[in-house]
């Protein structure tokens, strides 16, 4: 027995030997169209644009930037994002740590009394300013004006009103163009193990987008296939998708040419509905109705699980996501590459449009330290300010990223409109979600409310918390 013993642990470290002898993995070469990898990258070679490079020295000092929604938590997804903090570490002489969203509380309490854990507020949505600039949780930017230059180009310049409430700037933008092409923009995915076990070529709705015949009866009819009972129990086992939720409708309302928040010429947003909205939230009720999608709760009224995990699992053929939650979602969670396109074409419309719903800033956290929160200042600048260095890197990292995502080669014409920002709509239905409004259409989809009776319904409450993001008495 200790003989048997003996024999069997020189086996496993000469299988360890073996192992650790092996080449290491390097990086892919970046190609014109992206292909599953799945693997880490580390872009050592990126070089950054970086304001006045040299004129800053932080003497050593440490800041920490907050995450709120945690979107660099997994360092291999967002490499680029870490080599320009390693970039400004070394360049400006500092250190730069990270926390996470689940010290949020942690976090505002400790700026009320002006020592916050986090200098830097990173992905601070538009809804949360008003609350949490009106507890002092954030610093007032008109301070540091100079040395944030709120008008350079670098910003997102024409986003700087969703962060000023009565004259003060609480929070800018990044520069859209340049950081986040692709981050919050919402794209149909599709599972292709799921196409294939019901014989559906997902390269022909890839030729069908091209020639813009990727349309809602297409959607549609493709959806209705992908239903199916396979233990004929006269209850679908799979579905084409789960036509419900902020995603879907917000991106069906852009892909018609239409939306529920809109403004008006002094700049004022208010709720509305045309017929295009109508018609999208009947097109959504009928999907369900016809088969193609299911409803939000089971034959026995029991709510569905997540149709993210069904979409991965293979219950659903399509699903609506936002790309910021891909790579952390679908690329780690699916053994397979999955196809993207965009959100199929409305009636009477003849180009896609991409719905980005959600608008991110950065914010300075209170400091009692003006003196720190003056390098704070400094540093916000360089951080939120940084572009690539030239086109170059710029497709570079792009398309690593894509890579890494494993979309596979026919989701090249998706990825390339949404890269060169084509045809991107800024809606703010997200804030909508985030206030508590849950706009997932269920008496819709259940045929309990028409449309018109739903939207009736809910554009007092929707127009009130509109009303109200702006408003430190509120």
């Amino acid at each position: 027995m200790k003989k048997r013993i003996i024999l069997l642990v020189s086996l496993l470290l000469s299988m360890l030997f073996l192992v650790s002898c092996q080449p290491a993995a390097t990086t892919p070469t970046p190609t014109a169209a992206p292909t599953k990898t799945a693997q880490a990258y580390n872009p050592d070679d990126y070089t950054f644009d970086l304001p006045e490079a040299g004129a800053y020295d932080f003497g050593g000092k440490k800041f920490v930037i907050s995450s709120y929604h945690a979107m660099y938590e997994q360092r291999e997804d967002f490499a680029r994002t870490y080599a320009l903090v390693d970039e400004i570490q070394s360049r400006y002489n500092c250190t730069i740590a990270w926390v996470y969203p689940s010290r949020q509380a942690e976090i505002d309490a400790s700026a009320l009394v002006g020592n916050p854990i986090a200098d830097i507020g990173n992905n601070i949505m538009c809804h949360q300013i008003v609350p949490m600039a009106s507890a002092g949780i954030f610093s007032d930017l008109n301070k540091y004006e100079d040395k944030i230059k709120f008008n350079d180009p670098r910003w997102e310049t024409s986003m700087n009103y969703l962060w000023n409430i009565n004259g003060v700037q609480w929070g800018l933008t990044r520069k859209i163009q340049e950081l986040h092409k692709y981050a919050s923009i919402d794209a149909m995915y599709a599972n292709k193990a799921v196409f294939e076990a019901r014989n559906i070529d997902i390269n022909e709705l890839y030729a069908a987008q091209a020639r813009k015949e990727w349309t809602w009866a297409k959607f549609a009819e493709t959806a209705q296939k992908i239903t199916a009972d396979l233990n004929h129990d006269d209850i679908p086992d799979v579905y084409g998708c789960q036509a419900a939720g902020n995603e879907w409708i917000t991106s069906f309302l852009v892909s018609a040419g239409t939306n529920i928040i809109k403004t008006d010429e002094g700049g004022k947003m208010y709720f509305t509905y045309d017929q295009g909205v109508l018609d999208t939230l009947t097109f959504l009720a009928n999907l369900v109705r016809s088969g193609a999608s299911r409803f939000v709760l089971d034959p026995n009224g029991i709510m569905y699980s997540d149709p993210t995990s069904d979409f991965m699992s293979g219950t659903l053929g399509f699903h609506v996501e936002v790309f910021q939650r891909t790579w952390a979602i679908f690329a780690h969670s699916m053994s397979d590459p999955y196809g993207v396109l965009c959100i199929p074409l409305a009636d009477g419309q003849s180009e896609y449009y991409f719905n980005d719903t959600i608008y991110d800033g950065i914010t300075i956290y209170y400091h009692s330290d003006k003196e720190f929160e003056s390098d704070v200042a400094d540093l916000f600048y360089l951080f939120g300010t940084c572009l690539y260095s030239s086109p170059e890197d710029e497709a570079e990292c792009y398309w690593l990223e894509a890579e890494n995502r494993i979309y596979d080669e026919g989701s090249r014409y998706l990825l390339d409109r949404v890269f060169e920002h084509t045809n991107v709509v800024a809606t703010r239905n997200n804030e909508l979600i985030a206030n508590g409004l849950q706009f997932d259409i269920i008496d819709v989809l259940s045929g309990t409310k028409t449309p018109q009776e739903y939207l009736s319904e809910i554009a007092p409450l929707s127009q009130s918390m509109i009303d109200s993001y702006y408003d430190f008495s509120k």
